[in-house]
């Protein structure tokens, strides 16, 4: 077991794993600074995990228990209310991946290709964004 998790609430993490199973989101991108856009000097993958929901005092446990930040996301489109977003950077978002891996259902198959692959940044951003096409997952490839 990693060092930070010793004493951490059990039902917590499950709570946050549930949370991020309906309403979070993990994704490696690239980043450009300049005009080195062919993968030279100045690029860069960042990863970022974030949940978003209405209720901030739920996110204010991720935040509690390993950092990041919560922001407001507001929406201009009509229907749309505004929510919070937790998000966390690469240190935050893998301490936060690797604690709530146990208890996750849905997106184990893009958590274990996060953990799986972070010497190699590339292939997690496509492994990311091929999980998350549309449609990609049927309910019998879920890990039940």
């Amino acid at each position: 077991m990693l060092n930070y998790l010793v004493g951490m609430d059990i039902a917590k993490l499950a709570y946050l794993a549930g949370l991020f199973d309906g309403e979070g989101s993990v994704s490696m991108a690239h980043r450009y600074k300049g005009k080195h856009k062919t993968g030279g000097p100045g690029t860069w993958f960042q990863l970022t995990v974030v949940i978003r929901n209405r209720n901030r005092e739920c996110l204010e446990l991720a935040q509690e228990l390993f950092g990041g930040s919560i922001n407001v996301q507001r929406f201009k489109s009509k229907g749309w209310a505004d929510c919070y977003r937790w998000q966390a950077g690469a240190k935050v978002g893998i301490a936060f991946l690797q604690a709530i891996n146990p208890y996750v259902i849905i997106k184990r198959p893009q958590i274990d290709a996060v953990l799986n692959n972070l010497e190699d940044k590339g292939k997690v951003s496509e492994l990311l964004t091929t999980f998350n096409r549309r449609g990609q997952f049927k309910g019998t490839q879920l890990p039940l």
